[in-house]
């Protein structure tokens, strides 16, 4: 087995610029269409604390996703779309492979989240090397991977929506389907196959169905998937989220499910994570009787078809939920609702925060003491729930 060394650039660095759909349709080189400009978004804090003084314990997240959390500015890059000649898909670790030794990363596969896949099946193998530099010894570690043939040739162009974590309901909604758009931005395209997993959650096929892409698939059934004419989207938020991101997926599913464009936000949802196996409420039965009290429905969307959840939370005022998956719900909502986090104190991961900021949403937090990770069951304070779920309907009135 030949073992090549990496590199990672940015998938604009191998690709010429094209003005046009048509001039990179037409391409005989690797080639990329600017869709979206670029952007800047700011990220405030909260307008809703439990209580004031918790935001000074905020400062940064210490874990991989580190933001300062105040006065945040995310830098946006533009949404692309390459066509890359010969290039290989990896499975497992979706790392696409320009070149054999040239890794091309993007949006949330950037260099960064690249140089963090360690070991297989998903990552890279890092190798310690000893180096003399003037006579002295210097440790150097290098990443290596085992050079694969492509085991799934296909024959055909095929635009490639599948990610890493496809399978999870949050990057489904937020990285894969968004992807979807570049058929909007490249008519020229529509009609072509689009790559997703092997075997997905049920969630996938349902929606992909109502948006029509359900006809023309191919599954990534291999290790190694290879054609001529891969057309690769970059993620429509990378490294982040974007408004027009989430205007799209809103815009689609709400036709895609008959919403009517103007409905009034007359619901207030409690996402309760009774059934989950992490990051449940030790208290669950409490607070879900005093959500109930204060008008609150209590859902587990889980048990309810997709169709269900975006009519459900397109007249949504207020969300309440746990820190997890499901709140990447927040992106079925309209703008001006408002999402409760419910976060463990272990934590200051800003994921929602952002994602409700670039929703057009009001949010707020309620740190809770929690269980030690991966579990970390949290123990909701009732009265600083209280306090948070009063402002917020305060704000209503």
């Amino acid at each position: 087995m030949r073992m090549n060394t990496l590199e990672i650039v940015g998938l604009r660095e191998v690709c010429q610029k094209k003005k046009t759909a048509a001039d990179l349709i037409g391409a005989d080189e690797n080639a990329y269409l600017a869709m979206v400009e670029g952007q800047t978004l700011m990220v405030d804090e909260p307008e809703f604390w439990a209580v004031r003084e918790e935001a000074t314990s905020i400062g940064k997240d210490c874990s991989d996703f580190s933001f300062n959390l105040f006065d945040f500015r995310m830098t946006i890059d533009p949404f692309v779309l390459a066509k890359l000649k010969g290039a290989r898909l990896r499975n497992g670790c979706h790392t696409l492979m320009v070149t054999p030794n040239l890794a091309a990363g993007e949006s949330y596969h950037n260099t960064p989240a690249l140089h963090r896949l360690v070991g297989g099946p998903r990552g890279f193998f890092p190798v310690d090397i000893t180096l003399s530099m003037n006579g002295q010894p210097h440790n150097v570690t290098v990443k290596v991977y085992p050079e694969q043939e492509p085991d799934q040739i296909i024959d055909q162009p095929f635009v490639v929506i599948s990610s890493r974590w496809a399978e999870n309901y949050f990057h489904w909604l937020a990285d894969c389907l968004p992807r979807l758009a570049c058929f909007d931005f490249v008519p020229e395209l529509r009609g072509t196959p689009i790559l997703i997993p092997a075997q997905g959650p049920a969630f996938q096929n349902e929606i992909l169905a109502a948006l029509g892409f359900d006809k023309n698939v191919i599954r990534f059934t291999g290790a190694v998937v290879g054609g001529d004419q891969m057309y690769y989207p970059s993620f429509f938020s990378p490294g982040g989220h974007s408004r027009q991101q989430i205007d799209w997926l809103r815009d689609k599913l709400r036709a895609a499910y008959g919403v009517p464009a103007e409905e009034e936000r007359t619901e207030r949802l409690y996402i309760t994570r009774a059934g989950s196996r992490a990051r449940r409420l030790v208290n669950e039965d409490d607070v879900s009787a005093y959500m109930r009290r204060n008008g609150f429905k209590v859902i587990q969307p889980e048990t309810m078809s997709f169709g269900e959840q975006v009519r459900l939370f397109s007249r949504a005022s207020v969300l309440a939920m746990a820190h997890g998956a499901g709140c990447a719900n927040v992106m079925l909502c309209r703008p001006g609702a408002t999402l409760i986090e419910l976060i463990p104190d272990t934590s200051r991961h800003p994921g929602y925060w952002i994602l409700a900021k670039a929703s057009g949403m009001k949010y707020g937090r309620l740190l809770c003491a929690s269980t030690p990770p991966p579990i970390a069951d949290m123990q909701v304070d009732m009265s600083k729930l209280d306090t948070v779920v009063q402002r917020v309907i305060a704000s209503y009135s």
